[in-house]
């Protein structure tokens, strides 16, 4: 028993010697050393200087356009805008005659007038506004007719009193208002100052023109075949046909009044910004190219002044402005 116990403790013994050598021998952990911390540095670095920031400077602004009918206000004391007129009827010279004609022709009185009350003399206008030199052209007056033309020039002429405040037909001058204006002195009477169509002359249609002397042809029995018209009516009835379409058109399209048309037209140009070397040289140029000029000083007070009558010196935050016209 003894030497069994003993056998066991060897082997034990054994083992655990066999076990302290594969782990071998503990190995000593090597210290590490810390670095010596340096002495402070009382010493400050000097800063490098800093560079003041400069703003680039500040662009010029530039614009421009055409001025308009109403207007564009440029500056404080500038302002551009176009010139414009009003437009009138076309008239031909052979409707202006017809206008200024009737005008008086309706205060003369006639017995034979429509019973209607007068028309005012916007009449005229509604009848002849389209009455311009394509629609009722012009034609080379007769001598009878030239002569006619001169008496009626004179609203005291007794002309006046014959032609429309007697009987209708007074040859040869109611012949030559016929021939040279396309209608009879009662046709013009009764439609320009009483608004009242004549059956031979209405706004539906119109019959000829005819001359006493081929009247007469026609209603012989032995001269009806062969009876030739005078030029002066053939002439007659062309202007009548261009009368009666121009009424018709002055009715159907009507000139549109107050309509007005620019007779020029105008350029504006403005610079806003500190007065430079750049400014200045815009603002020369507009000199020279005929520009009228004005600035206008931009400060705690605003001074706006024509470039010829400049009381301050060009200089800081300004604004110019300019325009040129063009007649058409």
């Amino acid at each position: 028993m003894k030497k069994t116990l003993g056998f066991i403790s060897l082997l034990l013994l054994s083992s655990c010697s066999n076990e302290y050598r594969f782990h071998g021998p503990a190995e000593e952990v090597p210290k590490i050393q810390e670095p010596t911390p340096e002495p402070p540095n009382n010493t400050q670095e000097t800063p490098a200087p800093v560079r003041p920031v400069v703003p680039p400077p500040e662009k010029l602004q530039f614009s421009s356009g055409t001025c308009a009918q109403g207007g564009v206000q440029l500056l404080s004391c500038m302002s551009c805008k176009i010139n414009t007129k009003l437009i009138e009827p076309d008239y031909s010279l052979k409707a202006m005659q017809l206008m200024k004609i009737m005008k008086t022709a309706c205060k003369v009185k006639n017995s034979s007038d429509p019973k209607a009350g007068l028309a005012n003399e916007r009449a005229l206008f509604k009848f002849l506004n389209q009455a311009n030199k394509v629609n009722y052209p012009d034609t080379l007056a007769s001598a009878t007719e030239a002569k006619l033309l001169n008496e009626l020039t004179n609203e005291n002429s007794s002309y006046y009193k014959k032609l429309f405040g007697g009987l209708w037909y007074q040859p040869p001058y109611s012949d030559a208002f016929e021939t040279y204006f396309g209608v009879a002195t009662q046709e013009a009477k009764s439609l320009f100052c009483y608004e009242v169509e004549s059956p031979s002359f209405s706004l539906k249609s119109y019959t000829q023109l005819i001359s006493k002397e081929f009247s007469d042809c026609q209603n012989s029995d032995f001269l009806s075949f062969n009876c030739k018209e005078k030029d002066s009516y053939i002439q007659g009835n062309k202007t009548r046909s261009f009368l009666h379409k121009a009424i018709k058109k002055s009715l159907n399209e009507p000139f549109e009044e107050g309509r007005v048309v620019a007779t020029n037209k105008c350029h504006w140009e403005k610079i806003q910004g500190v007065f430079n070397a750049e400014m200045e040289e815009v603002i020369v140029t507009w000199v020279n190219q005929g520009f009228q000029v004005s600035v206008q000083h931009e400060s705690s007070q605003p001074v706006c002044e024509s470039l010829r009558e400049l009381t301050q010196d060009l200089s800081g935050k300004m604004t110019a402005a300019a325009y040129i016209c063009e007649d058409l």
